[in-house]
């Protein structure tokens, strides 16, 4: 089967003879390369090839006027906007939230030939009834506002004076021009080809229509009859529309029909989850349609709905397809390069009284872009550890300076543009570009060097427009408009047009024909693109002016759709089964269409999902090798502490990673208080506060004062644990307070306590240390451990131990001496003996006591380690007594065996 370009082609050369004199048009330029190349395959001698133009090139040439830069018309609108005569106008960034919509609305109103006084000036209308229609006397900001609205026709005509007196025009303006420029043109007569147009705007409909009635012009549709002749089919929407209204072709019938679309076909429909897994998918199917042939490959299109998905497409093409053209670039601002420049503009943004707020610099020291020098990478991870250390929520100039003395070449252009003016900023730009680029041209990064040249190009004209514009005067108006221009460039791939597998987006499709289409993200919200409006014009004004509605863009992307599939031999479409916000909606109705067309019986729809079985949980498990044997014996003669062994009771594979490996939690900056520098914090406050009375008996008159002290002691410690404390707000603010309740509250207990009791303070934080009785593993076995207090009461000793968590009487009291060590729930009655033995070494100290005091449950007082006698009785025995150690320590013992039985490794607990 020919192509549509190749039928172009022949019914051409059969009605014009010599093409040489003819002009083509087409919708885009990529059509343009294909239709050349079916010319020179219907050559048989060399000829004058005929001119070429896409729509838009075309209507330049007609106006006599050029596009304005993209990047300028907003500038260069903001220009016109200060000649008005408007209260309190706006800054150019707050100009750039509204802009770029008034912007398309100008363009749509004179692609479209719309009287723009007629317009404007019903929009300011429906404006003043939609809000004050009903306000007798109008308020001076209501005067403001539908001046503004009033204004947008003034504006459109300073805008449009503007641009003309330097030869430029918007393309709405490009396209109203050559409308107007158009007499001269047909008095040329020139035949001309207006190749595979669907959706028209006013302006090139009546340049189209004038053509093919002055000249011996034609107009070639990609259309099949079967959508042409069903009234109600979108895919038909616009040429029915044409049909009707023109009249060179209500007589004739039209150029370029074909019956294509119920030819037979392979279409699969596949619903797959996430973007990723289509992209996972689209390889394999490219796999089938290598293996097929490697010739099908070169008539295989990938059509991407969603342009995003390029990335993760090329990463899953089979190594077996050797060449793939891929007409779309990579937008820039996806680039890891354009992220690292970026981070570096939003931190001098960002940049505040306090300094930089830790994730942000964070971020910007830990990223990929700044990791190039070896020697660099190493300061800048020193400075980040510094950070995390000294625990500052926020960084200054004065600690980074300190930190870094100059061995950062990042940190001293984020320094020397800090504070610095817009051209200044750039420069360090620049400069860092220049950094960058001796370390990628050392690496020979061909990749990262293409990415930095258009950055580079992006900061050039950034400086270019800065220098001509006066507008961008503040570090938010600059990044705002370098996040503009990132996402208006792009990384463009090299390929041959006509060679290899074609990945290109919807657009880019026109009329092209292929044997085997992929379309991937065929969702609602994508395929078509849904009710998304980008205009200050409602839509009843639209629907009265014939401006475009969703209802025409829907129908665009249903012919697109369609038109792919025409003449296509093997379709697969992809949609996502998992919508969402991002990833677009439900499976499109135009799949829905196909499924349901009781014409199109060949259509199958597969859901693709991962094998999945019911596998049974697995539960990890560390074999001991003599390596981790030797770990084991190096802890063992360091000191086993009872927090350790409460790790290994509570899960052995904790104890695994963390006492024995030593992989503890990532070091971060503690933005809000974490539960360990809380507990940390209210230990070296109450034994600051208690250091004084130690060896003493305490008394209510020295609580009473170390009450007042509570309030400067905690203050005191709260910066010694936590850094560069932020006590004045957030979470941090209600820590500091509940640890001064806390401990309040706790030295109230215990007024109450010594009142009635004759209490001695014999020791705070103590460091204990003990060799167990029997070796183990032909080494003798250490525990060690830090007690907060030892006391006298009544004579009684007692030691002491507090938790900033909750803990209740149940959890320090025990029936069964295995239980200690088997159940979790009495991991803190296992340490509370445990510094009772360490304690009872080499002392007169039995019998005693050992209790805990829990911050959380300080209504329950001092909580006794008690033994009973049956699992319900409430009868305790809280002493603990020699028998008592010796029946601890066989426990301990037998916990010990089994940690150093080779035979049982370390096992997850459920």
């Amino acid at each position: 089967m020919r192509s549509f370009l190749e039928e172009v082609v022949a019914s051409a050369k059969g009605k014009y003879g010599d093409l040489g004199q003819v002009v083509f048009v087409l919708p885009n330029k990529r059509a343009g390369n294909f239709l050349r190349a079916a010319l020179g395959k219907a050559s048989e001698e060399v000829r004058m090839a005929p001119e070429i133009y896409s729509i838009e090139e075309f209507v330049e040439q007609l106006s006599g006027i050029a596009y304005a830069p993209q990047d300028q018309l907003l500038f260069l609108l903001y220009e016109s906007y200060l000649k008005l005569d408007l209260p309190n106008k706006d800054t150019f960034e707050a100009f750039l939230k509204w802009a770029p919509t008034l912007l398309q609305d100008f363009n749509e109103v004179d692609r479209h030939l719309v009287n723009a006084k007629d317009i404007f000036g019903n929009l300011a209308d429906v404006q003043e009834l939609n809000h004050w229609s009903l306000a007798e006397e109008k308020t001076q900001l209501v005067q403001d506002y539908l001046k503004f609205w009033n204004s947008l026709y003034p504006l459109y005509q300073r805008f449009a004076k503007d641009l003309l007196a330097k030869g430029l025009g918007n393309q709405g303006m490009v396209y109203r021009r050559a409308v107007d420029s158009l007499a001269p043109y047909l008095e040329l007569g020139r035949p001309h080809c207006f190749v595979g147009f669907n959706a028209l705007n006013a302006a090139e409909s009546r340049l189209i229509r004038a053509l093919l009635e002055s000249s011996n012009s034609t107009i070639y549709w990609d259309i099949d009859p079967y959508f042409l002749d069903d009234p109600v089919h979108d895919a038909g929407f616009f040429i029915r529309r044409y049909r009707e209204q023109w009249n060179t072709l209500k007589d004739g019938g039209l150029e370029g029909v074909h019956r294509s679309y119920l030819a037979k076909k392979e279409i699969r429909v596949f619903g797959v989850s996430r973007s990723v897994a289509q992209a996972k998918y689209v390889g394999k199917i490219l796999q089938d349609v290598h293996d097929s042939g490697a010739e099908a490959v070169e008539r295989t299109a990938l059509v991407l709905g969603d342009e995003n998905l390029l990335q993760p497409i090329m990463n899953a093409i089979p190594q077996s397809i050797p060449h793939a053209n891929i007409t779309m670039g990579m937008p820039l601002s996806s680039t890891p390069l354009a992220s690292y420049f970026l981070a570096f503009l939003e931190l001098l943004r960002a940049h505040g009284d306090r300094g930089w707020f830790h994730k942000d610099l964070l971020g910007f020291l830990e990223h990929p872009g700044g990791m190039l020098d070896p020697e660099e990478q190493n300061g800048l991870q020193r400075l980040a550890a510094a950070i995390k250390e000294a625990n500052r929520s926020y960084v200054d100039k004065a600690f980074l300076t300190v930190k870094t003395q100059g061995r950062a070449y990042i940190v001293e252009r984020l320094m020397e543009a800090d504070g610095a003016t817009i051209s200044q900023v750039l420069t360090q730009l620049q400069l860092l570009i220049t950094h960058l680029r001796k370390l990628l041209s050392a690496k020979e990064d061909a990749m990262a060097m293409e990415e930095l040249y258009r950055i580079q190009t992006v900061v050039n004209r950034l400086e270019a427009t800065v220098e001509r514009f006066p507008f961008v005067k503040d570090m938010g108006t600059l990044v705002q408009f370098f996040k503009e221009l990132l996402a208006a460039d792009s990384l463009d791939y090299e390929g041959e047009p006509l060679q290899g597998l074609q990945i290109m987006g919807m657009l880019e499709s026109r009329n092209l024909d292929f044997e085997t289409v992929i379309i991937t993200s065929v969702n609602e919200g994508i395929l078509p693109a849904g009710k998304v409006t980008n205009s200050f014009v409602p839509h009843d004004l639209k629907l009265r002016y014939g401006l475009p509605t969703y209802k025409e863009k829907d129908a665009v992307y249903t012919y697109h759709f369609y038109r792919l599939l025409q003449r296509a031999k093997k379709v697969y479409l992809l949609y996502n089964t998992e919508p969402d916000s991002l990833e677009g909606g439900e499976r499109s109705r135009l799949i829905t269409q196909l499924l349901t067309d009781p014409k199109r019986t060949d259509v199958r729809e597969v859901i693709v999902a991962a094998k999945v079985g019911a596998a049974q949980p697995k539960v990890k498990e560390i074999p001991k090798t003599p390596a981790l044997m030797e770990l084991l014996r190096e802890k063992m003669a360091k000191g086993l502490s009872p927090s350790a062994l409460g790790n290994y009771i509570r899960d052995p594979m904790t104890f695994y990673k963390q006492d024995l490996l030593g992989i503890g939690e990532m070091d971060q900056v503690e933005e809000t208080m974490a539960a360990n520098t809380f507990g940390t914090i209210v230990h070296d406050a109450l034994e600051t506060l208690y250091t004084p009375i130690l060896g003493d008996y305490i008394t209510p008159a020295f609580l009473k004062g170390a009450k007042q002290d509570v309030p400067k002691v905690v203050k005191r410690n709260f910066d010694k644990t936590y850094g560069n404390s932020e006590l004045a707000r957030g979470k941090n603010y209600l820590s500091y307070h509940v640890i001064q309740q806390y401990i309040q509250r706790f030295l109230d207990q215990e007024m109450e306590h010594v009142e009635q009791n004759r209490v001695k303070l014999l020791g705070l934080e103590l460091n204990l240390r003990m060799a167990l009785p029997k070796p183990l593993l032909g080494q003798e076995v250490f525990l060690h451990g830090k007690l907060d207090r030892v006391e006298q009461c009544n004579g009684e000793m007692r030691i002491i131990d507090y938790k900033t968590g909750r803990v209740n009487a149940s959890d320090v009291s025990v029936f069964l001496w295995e239980d200690i060590w088997r159940e979790d729930r009495h991991k803190t009655a296992f340490q509370l003996l445990c510094y009772a033995l360490m304690f009872s070494q080499g002392r007169d100290a039995l019998p005693m006591r050992a209790g805990i005091v829990s911050f959380k449950n300080l209504a329950a007082g001092t909580m006794f380690f008690a033994k009973k006698a049956s699992a319900r009785a409430r009868e305790k025995d809280p002493s603990i007594t020699k028998d008592t150690l010796d029946a601890f320590l066989e426990m301990l013992y037998a916990l010990l065996y089994e940690m150093t039985d080779t035979d049982i490794p370390f096992k997850e607990k459920k």
